[in-house]
């Protein structure tokens, strides 16, 4: 009786296509993401590949004032560029500029920024920081709170509230010229063709 040893089993061994397949798979996550085509489906308000409309852009409006009166206002929204590193719950996902026009009165201007509320954009937070003022009466934007209809409609809410900056540079409340009801929606319209980065008066 002659013995026989045992046939090992081959180690399996991927083939140098499946490490090619791979390599090009990885590449193409890279790039899509460093080019900014994740925004695609991670962030759809923010870029599209068919041309469909985007919470990003600018906007114009009007923002009702105590008296009955409104002024026109300008908002320009950004998404803001992706820079690497960890997870961050608390960074502003969306930034812009925003103006205000009194009548006889300088432009009042805001940095925005904000973060979005879900996936599709259609709800988010905004919050208005002004910019350095010349002494008189503004009536301050505060936090907003916004809706986007996914197309060419965007409604904040907003309690704003009058200040009066001094010639020292400091400031106070008026509490006579505050609005009789403290919240108020500003319905904000797409501006077509508008691509300034820092909206202007009228």
């Amino acid at each position: 009786m002659t013995y026989q040893e045992p046939q090992r089993r081959r180690r399996y061994q991927p083939s140098k296509r499946v490490f090619y397949t791979l390599w090009v798979v990885g590449l193409v996550l890279v790039l899509a993401i460093a080019s900014g085509w994740s925004d695609v489906v991670l962030n759809p308000w923010a870029r599209s590949l068919t041309g469909d409309p985007l919470l990003t852009g600018t906007w114009k409006g009007d923002l009702p004032v105590a008296g009955g009166g409104q002024h026109a206002m300008m908002l320009r929204l950004g998404r803001v560029p992706w820079k690497g590193g960890g997870r961050c719950s608390n960074c502003a996902t969306i930034e812009g500029t925003a103006r205000v026009c009194a009548p006889d009165k300088p432009p009042d201007g805001y940095a925005i920024s904000g973060r979005i509320r879900n996936w599709s954009g259609t709800e988010f937070r905004l919050d208005a920081a002004a910019n350095k003022r010349q002494p008189g009466t503004y009536t301050d934007l505060g936090r907003l709170d916004g809706e986007w209809d996914g197309r060419n409609t965007i409604r904040l809410r907003t309690e704003p509230y009058v200040i009066v900056v001094n010639p020292d540079g400091s400031t106070t409340l008026s509490s006579d010229m505050q609005p009789p009801d403290p919240e108020v929606t500003i319905e904000l319209r797409r501006a077509e063709g508008d691509d300034s980065q820092t909206p202007q008066c009228p």
